[in-house]
Formats: C-alpha cells, sequence, structure tokens
C-alpha cells in the first residue's frame, strides 16, 4: 500500500493516462518513484511503461512495464496494464490472457470486464463475450449499457429469444438514465429486427406495426415494413410499400429492386432479362404512373429502358438521350452502357445516334420527334441546335465504340470532337481511355495530362493523369502530378494516410513491371495495412453504438468487418504480394537490393562526394518533374498562402501546434521507403504461402485465390493443396481457359508415374482424384 500522499499521486497518474496528458502522468509516476522505499512499487512503473507507450517510446516503455510486473505479480493493475500494452500492438490474443489474469487477482473489477469484453468482441470470441457481459450486468444491473450489451452478445452468439428475454426485463425494470424518443425508436426497431433474425418474420411483422408511432424514424420502418413483407411473399402489399418509398426517394436503386422482386413475385433479385413479357410491361406501366406524377425524376426514364426493346426502346430512348445531349452531361454514357448487354438494343442505339450525326451534319439539327415539347431546350422551329450538342454525340460514339472494342473508329471520333472544341477537358480523357485500350498507354497518358493542363485545380483530373502515367510507368512524373495537392507539398507520403488505395495498387503493379519487387511489395503491403487499420477501429465503435443506441448499424458494421477482407481491393493487393513472393522465389536475383542508376554512375567518387553528388541530382529531377506538371502563376492549381499583415503575425498556429508535435515525437519518419526489409526474408515461398492462406480463408469465392494458392503449393511439392486448388476452381468455373489448363497440369505431373514419390495414402487419394478430374 502506498502512503496517502503517494497514493493521491498515483491517482493523479492514472487521471492523467485517462486526460491523454501524458507527460504530466510521467512527472507524477517520476516523484512516487524518487522516494526512496518506493523505487520498486510495481504500479507505478507499469502505469509509467503505459504512459511512455502512449508516446511512442516502445523501448522504454516494455522495460518500465515488464519490471514493474516483477516487481508485484499479485497486482491486477500490473496485469490490466500489461494487457493494455499488449492492446496497443493489436496482440488482442495476448491482451486478453492479461485480462484474465487480472480478474483471477480481482474478479469484479468493472474496469477490466469492459476492457475484456471490448476484446472479445473484436475477436467475435463469443462465448466469453457473454459470460463477461453477464457479469457485468450482475455487477451493475442499474446501468442501461449492460443489459443492452448483454442483449447485443447474445444476438451475436445466436441466442436470439435470450436476447429478447433480456430486452423484456430491461423494459420491465427500466434501470439507468432516462431515454430520448429516438433512442427508444431505435431499441425497438433493434427488437423488430431479433424477432425476424430468430425465424418469426410474421410476427416481425405485427410487432412493427404496432411500434410503427413510437419511432422517430419513420423511413426506417418503412423500408423495413417492405423488407418483411417481400420475406412474407405478400406482393400487393409489398409493391404498394415499394411505390410509397419509390416516391419519397425515386433515385435510391433498391427500392427499384424491391419493386421489381413485387411485380415478379421474386425474393431474389430481378434481372430484365429473366422477366416475361407480361412481367415486363406492369414494371414499364409502374414507371410510367411515377414518372407522370415525378416528371423531373429522369432516373425513372431510365429506369423504365432497361426492361423495354424494339420501336418502344428506341421512341424513350432518342427523348432520354437529347436530354443529356444538349445539356452537355459528360455521365451520359455511363449512364446507359449498362443496356449494351442486349445486342438488340446495342444496334438501336448505334443506328439513333449515327442518325444524329448525320442530321447534324445535314441540317444542324436532330431528327424530329413526335412529342416535340418534351425537352424545354431543344431549339425553335427553324433554328440549329447549339454547338455543343455536336460535340457530344461525337463523345459518345468515341465511347460506344470504345465499349464494342472498335478503337480505331473511338478514336476517330474522339479527335474528331477534340477538333470540334478543344477546351473540353471530358474529351481528353476519353480518348486516352480509347488510347488505352488499344494498348497504347504512353499517348493515353499524354492526352490524359492534356486534359489536366486545361483545368489545373481539378483534383479529379489531376488524378486521372497521375493514373494513366502509373499505367505507362511514368512513376516520377505521377507522383510529382498527385504532389500538387497533396499537403506535403513536393511528396506524396500523405496519400498513406488518406488511405488512397487505387494510387497504391496501380503503384505497385508499375514496380513490378519495372522489376522493382521491393517497393512495388511496399505500395501492396500498405493497403493491407490500411485493412487492418479499419478492422482495428471497431474499437471505438463497441462502447460508443451501445451508448448512443446505434445497434442495427452496430449489428450491420460487426458483419461488414467480419468479411472486409474479401473486398476486391485487398484481394489484388494480396494475389500482387504473393505473385511477387512466387517470382522471388523463382528468380533469387529479384530479392537483391539495388543500388539506385546515379549511384552507380558516381561510384568513382569518394564516399562523402559520391552522396553529395546523387543528392544533388536527385533534388534536379524532382524539381524538374515538379516544375513540369506545376501549373502557371496565378492559375489553377492549389492555391497560396496568405501574407500576415505585420512581422512575425500569422504564426500563431504553427508555433501552437510545435510543442505539441515535439511531445508526440514529430512526424513519423519511414524507416523502409523502398520496402528493402520486405525484399530480405528468409523464405519468400513462405511470405507467399501465408498472403495465399489469407485469400483461401477471406476470398474463397474468386478463381485468383485457387490459382495463386496452386502456384505456391506446386512450388512446395503439397499435392494435395494442388488437388484442392484445382477442384475449387473447377467449382467455381469449369469453364475457364486457366483453370482448365491448371487441371490439366496437375494431371499430367501425377498421372502414371509422377505420383510414385508421394506417400502411400496421399498417393492413392491423388490417383483416385485424378482418375474424376479426367473423365
Amino acid at each position: 500500500m502506498l502512503p496517502s500522499k503517494e497514493a493521491a499521486l498515483f491517482k493523479n497518474v492514472v487521471k492523467f493516462y485517462e486526460d491523454k496528458q501524458y507527460k504530466k502522468g510521467i512527472k507524477a509516476a517520476d516523484t512516487i518513484l524518487k522516494k526512496k522505499l518506493l523505487t520498486e512499487h510495481g504500479e507505478t512503473l507499469a502505469m509509467k511503461g503505459l504512459l511512455l507507450n502512449c508516446m511512442g517510446q516502445k523501448e522504454e516503455a516494455t522495460a518500465f512495464i515488464k519490471r514493474g510486473l516483477r516487481a508485484n505479480m499479485k497486482s491486477h493493475v500490473c496485469w490490466h496494464v500489461y494487457g493494455l500494452y499488449h492492446r496497443s500492438d493489436r496482440n488482442y490474443g495476448e491482451a486478453i490472457k492479461c485480462y484474465k489474469q487480472a480478474l483471477a487477482l480481482d474478479s469484479d473489477n468493472m474496469q477490466v470486464l469492459r476492457d475484456l469484453s471490448l476484446l472479445q468482441v473484436q475477436m467475435r470470441a463469443s462465448d466469453g463475450f457473454v459470460e463477461t457481459r453477464r457479469q457485468l450486468l450482475q455487477l451493475k444491473p442499474n446501468q442501461r449499457n449492460n443489459w443492452i450489451g448483454f442483449a447485443v452478445a447474445n444476438h451475436l452468439k445466436g441466442n436470439f429469444t435470450t436476447a429478447l428475454k433480456v430486452l423484456d426485463e430491461y423494459d420491465k425494470s427500466q434501470s439507468g438514465e432516462p431515454m430520448e424518443d429516438y433512442e427508444k425508436g431505435e431499441l425497438l426497431l433493434y427488437r423488430n429486427m431479433l424477432i425476424e433474425e430468430g425465424g418469426a418474420p410474421e410476427q416481425a411483422l405485427s410487432h412493427l406495426a404496432e411500434v410503427a408511432a413510437t419511432c422517430v424514424d419513420q423511413l426506417a420502418v418503412a423500408e423495413r415494413r417492405a423488407e418483411l413483407l417481400t420475406k412474407l411473399g405478400r406482393w400487393d402489399k409489398c409493391n404498394a410499400a415499394y411505390l410509397a418509398l419509390l416516391r419519397y426517394n425515386p433515385d435510391n436503386l433498391e427500392y427499384h429492386l424491391g419493386m421489381h422482386q413485387a411485380i415478379c413475385h421474386s425474393q431474389e433479385r430481378v434481372l430484365p432479362e429473366s422477366c416475361s413479357a407480361e412481367q415486363q410491361q406492369q414494371i414499364v406501366t409502374v414507371y410510367d404512373m411515377l414518372i407522370a406524377e415525378l416528371p423531373k425524376a429522369f432516373g425513372l426514364q431510365r429506369a423504365a429502358l432497361d426492361f423495354l426493346s424494339g420501336a418502344e426502346f428506341l421512341g424513350r430512348a432518342d427523348v432520354y438521350v437529347r436530354r443529356g445531349l444538349r445539356r452537355g452531361i459528360p455521365s451520359l454514357f455511363s449512364d446507359m452502357k449498362a443496356l449494351y448487354a442486349n445486342k438488340e438494343v446495342l444496334a438501336a442505339l448505334d443506328g439513333l445516334f449515327l442518325g444524329f450525326l448525320a442530321a447534324l451534319a445535314e441540317t444542324g439539327r436532330l431528327p424530329d420527334v413526335a412529342a416535340p415539347n418534351v425537352d424545354e431546350m431543344a431549339p425553335a422551329e427553324g433554328d440549329t441546335e447549339p454547338p455543343t450538342t455536336n460535340v457530344w454525340v461525337l463523345c459518345y460514339l468515341a465511347q460506344h465504340y470504345s465499349k464494342q472494342g472498335d478503337n480505331v473508329k473511338a478514336l476517330a471520333y474522339a479527335n474528331d470532337a477534340i477538333t470540334h472544341t478543344p477546351t473540353v477537358v471530358e474529351l481528353y480523357l476519353v480518348r486516352a481511355r480509347v488510347q488505352k485500350r488499344s494498348g497504347d498507354l504512353l499517348a493515353a497518358a499524354e492526352s490524359a495530362d492534356e486534359a489536366r493542363q486545361l483545368d489545373l485545380a481539378d483534383r479529379y483530373v489531376n488524378s486521372k493523369c497521375a493514373l494513366y502515367r502509373l499505367r505507362a510507368d511514368q512513376t516520377t512524373e505521377a507522383e510529382a502530378c498527385l504532389a500538387l495537392f497533396t499537403k506535403d507539398g513536393d511528396k506524396t507520403g500523405s496519400l498513406y494516410d488518406m488511405q488512397c488505395m487505387w494510387y497504391e495498387l496501380e503503384s505497385g503493379h508499375s514496380y513490378v513491371r519495372q522489376k522493382q519487387y521491393g517497393k512495388a511489395l511496399k505500395k501492396f503491403t500498405s493497403v493491407e495495412k490500411h485493412f487492418e487499420d479499419w478492422i482495428d477501429d471497431q474499437f471505438d465503435f463497441h462502447t460508443y453504438c451501445l451508448r448512443k443506441m446505434t445497434l442495427r448499424s452496430y449489428i450491420s458494421m460487426l458483419r461488414l468487418e467480419d468479411g472486409i477482407r474479401g473486398h476486391a481491393r485487398f484481394v489484388e493487393a494480396a494475389s500482387a504480394i504473393v505473385q511477387c513472393y512466387v517470382d522471388m522465389h523463382d528468380d533469387p536475383k529479384l530479392m537483391e537490393i539495388k543500388a539506385p542508376a546515379e549511384d552507380e554512375e558516381f561510384a568513382h567518387l569518394p564516399e562523402k562526394e559520391r552522396k553529395k553528388a546523387v543528392s544533388k541530382k536527385r533534388k534536379a529531377k524532382a524539381r524538374a518533374a515538379a516544375a513540369e506538371t506545376a501549373p502557371p502563376p496565378g492559375k489553377g492549381g492549389r492555391k497560396g498562402k496568405g501574407k500576415g499583415k505585420g512581422k512575425g503575425k500569422g504564426k500563431g498556429k504553427a508555433a501552437a501546434a510545435a510543442p505539441k508535435e515535439a511531445a508526440d515525437g514529430g512526424e513519423k519518419k519511414d524507416e523502409d521507403p523502398d520496402g528493402d526489409k520486405l525484399l530480405q526474408v528468409e523464405s519468400a515461398l513462405a511470405e507467399a504461402r501465408k498472403y495465399a492462406n489469407l485469400l483461401s480463408v477471406h476470398s474463397p469465392g474468386t478463381l485468383v485465390t485457387h490459382r495463386l494458392g496452386y502456384n505456391v503449393a506446386a512450388r512446395e511439392g503439397k499435392a494435395l493443396l494442388q488437388l484442392q486448388a484445382v477442384k475449387r476452381g473447377l467449382a467455381i468455373a469449369a469453364d475457364d481457359a486457366d483453370t482448365k489448363a491448371t487441371a490439366a497440369e496437375f494431371i499430367a505431373k501425377y498421372s502414371g508415374g509422377g505420383a510414385d514419390e508421394l506417400p502411400g495414402p496421399i498417393r492413392e487419394a491423388v490417383r483416385l482424384e485424378i482418375e474424376k478430374l479426367a473423365q
């Protein structure tokens, strides 16, 4: 036990930690430790280590925490601190062990129980989470969060009946702080969610009708009712529910899909081609009714086109695209390209736009339509169309033919459009896309840069230019281009903080093509770290959502996080990492850390002079690249900083921020900017296996997962893993050419005497499966 004065100081140490005043906390801890008999006070040593850990002084923090634990192994505080230390390192398994040890010493400690529950839900340890939440409820039954937390724990465990009973008991007790109206409504909707997921949609619909008037979020009630009616197959009421939602928001795609399901009496998403002619007509009739009520909801007009064909489609498409052409809507083709899967529709649009182009060349007007007043922007009788109409027709045709793979025609139309009006940014981007699809990546990069030069303040166009430069392997120019809009000026480090994954992936692929595997792995692993950060960010919501009663959103978030590593970006990054390490295994020279070209150029100079020459050349190269992409003075780009009104003014914010930066150790420096450490691995194949396993767990439904899994297993000599990859690939896409080739390779390798070297049971299993595959 500490003396009273030091005990008060120790309470201040804890308070400083909670308030994130780490320097003050360390100062207070040092005051305690200076006392002659308290130099080895375990709890104070542990808290000092925790404070140092928060300041980024990792090694010193570890030493203090372990020293404190050794000094007092029977202190729950020391074990709790050790758990917090492990949690900061995302070592959740070890943190849970430390918390359990702390609870063994103090079983009723609320703070340790709360921290343990956070880790258990983070790790999806549902059994432990339910038990910990039960203990918290028993200890503090007057706190609302403990009731709600216990209900959520049972929900995640699948105990829907128990979760509902917990909510019923909470309603009876009504303990704790009163709820706002919105919170009451959210709790009722969460109860409704539990009833439905418990297998009683009929009861959920009845419950929703009872509580609808109490809920503040009436839109959520309407959406919930429509979903339940769909699940129950009450199609007439379901259709009426979705019609009401479409009147509220005609641009919500989910409402459109729900209406289609109601008309087609389907529990699954309805595709236009899967509907009968009668059902298509019913859907169009509903859209016509809504269009009459909401004439400015152009999304409804576009949605109707999905279910039309023949002359009726052509007439409506004519009216719809005229509006886009006359208003100069660049996204018109993006809006229409989903229709191109239908060859009849494709031919109709082809004839329509070629007719537009011919009519404009002959009369200066678009052809007349049966309903001349459908567009208020149509020219008066005898007048011609504005010149922009011709430009957007040419622009559409360029994208139209590029979509079909006819890049010669597409490029001709894009050039015609640029010749007609050379100041439209979008035309250069269209041409860049056509050139990229035709394989001319350098020309595509130049076209994108021309677009950028037309509007130097447009961040989107600047990003597209960088994208095309990366595809042309002009990485230096691309980074200089992106640096124009980053906070760190001539660097691109802030793109990592912004989690700009498209840049990291494209840059990584570019470095792979340039055989710079260290830099490529650096970019790909950055994407992986973003996903780790998102998974770790759940921590902030485990308590927040219970407190704010956003329970339905919380459950949705947890389910999203469970499958987040199946996201296309993660799959692309992990696949690229596997391929990089496989390539490095096949060619160990790729693992060598190569000196930059300029280092070799100045290799004959003494060390000191060589470093100066290399640095000078790099700076000159960076300045040249920045000057090439920078906007002229006074035009576009980033806005400059204003001047201060007097000497020393305008520096207050920077001066105020300086001490904080110093306290936090300043800006973190990347110790491995070129990814050299990622090349220095004991076994490239072991690293490839690690990421191949991640893909197998989180993205088992993609072909690339099993193709790469096969490649890794083949190099490991593991026949059963190869067989597993082949069978899973065939189950996904038996007609895929690469999958067939992989299966043929496996059969050729292990048929006949190829399997003789395998152990007996494995050999027999492989031969048996080869017979099945060969059939």
